[in-house]
C-alpha cells in the first residue's frame, strides 16, 4: 500500500490541529453515526474493511508520532530550560508591568482622591454661599414687599387727598360764587343807599345848621351796615359827600 493510500484514511485521512491537539478525521458516515476508531459501528455501512484498516493504521501512526514528539520534548533539557527561562522572563516582565500599572493606578487614585476632596470642599463652599444668597434674596423680597405695600398705601392716601382737594376746591369755588353774588347784591344795595344818603346830605346842608348837620353826620355813622371812611366838608362847613364800605 502506497504512502498516499496510508495517509488518505477514511474521508481523506488528513490530520487537523484544534486548540493545540491533533485529531484524525473520519468519514462522513462515521461522523453521522457516532462511530469512532476502535469502536464497533452502531449501524452497518458500506465501507470496505481495507478502508477501515487504513484508517486504523493512520490513527496508530498518529499516536506514535505524538509519543515521539513528547519524548523529544522532555528529553531536551537545554530547550526546556530556555523555554522555562523565557517563560520566567515573560512572567517577570508581566509582573513588573502589572506593578507599574498598579503604582500608576495608586498615584492616580490619590490624585483623584485629592481632586475629589477639593471639589467636595468647593461644592460645600458654593452650597453655603448659595444658602446665604437665598437668605439675602428672601430678606430683599420681604423689604421689597414692605416698600411696595407702603408705596401703595401712600398712593391710596394721595388719591384720598386728591379727592378731598377736589371737594375743597369745589366748595371754595361754590363759596366764591356765593360771595360774588352776595357782593354784587351788596354793591347794588350800597349804590342805592349811597344815592339816598347823598340826597339826605344835600337836604341836611340846605335845611340844617352846622351843628345839626354834624350831629346828623355822626348819627349816620352809626347806621348799621355802613362804615364811614371820610366826610367831605364844603367851604361853608357843611357836608359835601362821604365814602363808606360795608
Amino acid at each position: 500500500m502506497s504512502h498516499n493510500d496510508n495517509d488518505a484514511g477514511v474521508g481523506g485521512g488528513s490530520s487537523a490541529r484544534s486548540g493545540g491537539q491533533e485529531s484524525v478525521s473520519i468519514c462522513e458516515f462515521h461522523q453521522k453515526n457516532g462511530c469512532w476508531f476502535g469502536m464497533k459501528c452502531k449501524s452497518p455501512h458500506s465501507l470496505e474493511e481495507e478502508e477501515i484498516e487504513r484508517a486504523k493504521r493512520c490513527h496508530r501512526r498518529f499516536e506514535r508520532k505524538k509519543k515521539r514528539s513528547g519524548r523529544r520534548h522532555w528529553s531536551n533539557p537545554r530547550g526546556l530550560s530556555r523555554k522555562v527561562s523565557s517563560l520566567e522572563d515573560t512572567l517577570h516582565d508581566a509582573i513588573e508591568g502589572m506593578q507599574e500599572e498598579l503604582r500608576a493606578f495608586r498615584v492616580a487614585a490619590v490624585t483623584e482622591g485629592d481632586r475629589f476632596e477639593k471639589l467636595e470642599a468647593e461644592n460645600k463652599r458654593l452650597e453655603r454661599e448659595n444658602a446665604l444668597l437665598k437668605e439675602e434674596k428672601l430678606q430683599q423680597d420681604e423689604e421689597l414687599e414692605k416698600v411696595r405695600s407702603t408705596a401703595e398705601e401712600y398712593l391710596r392716601a394721595m388719591l384720598r387727598q386728591d379727592e378731598q382737594l377736589d371737594e375743597v376746591r369745589a366748595s371754595a369755588e361754590e363759596y366764591l360764587r356765593a360771595q360774588e353774588a352776595t357782593s354784587a347784591r351788596r354793591a347794588k344795595f350800597y349804590v342805592k343807599q349811597e344815592k339816598s344818603i347823598n340826597r339826605l346830605l344835600s337836604a341836611m346842608r340846605e335845611e340844617m345848621c352846622k351843628d345839626c348837620s354834624e350831629k346828623g353826620a355822626r348819627a349816620l355813622e352809626d347806621c348799621p351796615g355802613i362804615t364811614w371812611c371820610r366826610i367831605w366838608r364844603n367851604k361853608e362847613g357843611g357836608f359835601s359827600g362821604a365814602t363808606y364800605t360795608g
